[in-house]
């Protein structure tokens, strides 16, 4: 038998549980944007006609369709008014800063992204 949860704590769960579906609903609209492109290439457009295409602003897939629908409105207000009510609760935790951690972290990416700068160059002569 587990413990009573107190409703303050509920409230938090029930709060984080919205924020993961917006997010989700968000991912889920961001795959679907990706998805348009792989659409335009089995259609038989090439990869470049694609992104020329993109570059450009015409959207073949986008012909015969009016301008924004109310709703995505509504979806954006909401995202900044959530973002906009996050900023205003956040605070600035102390965090303390070690000046020979943070040279040495500095250091070792530093040697990590040449590393693998130079894999890459070995392997594939940049081609």
């Amino acid at each position: 038998m587990s413990a009573p949860v107190s409703p303050a704590r509920r409230n938090s769960r029930t709060s984080l549980h919205w924020v993961g579906v917006i997010c989700g609903l968000a991912a889920g609209a961001g795959l679907g944007a990706a998805e348009a492109p792989t659409k335009l290439v089995t259609i038989g457009l090439t990869p470049f006609m694609v992104s020329l295409g993109m570059v450009a602003g015409d959207d073949p897939l986008s012909h015969g369709r009016a301008g924004r629908r109310w709703w995505e409105y509504l979806i954006a207000a909401a995202a900044v008014g959530i973002f906009a009510w996050l900023a205003a609760v956040a605070a600035r935790p102390d965090i303390p800063f070690d000046a020979f951690w943070g040279t040495a972290l500095t250091i070792v990416t530093a040697l990590c992204i040449a590393g693998g700068g130079v894999v890459l160059c070995r392997r594939t002569r940049f081609s």
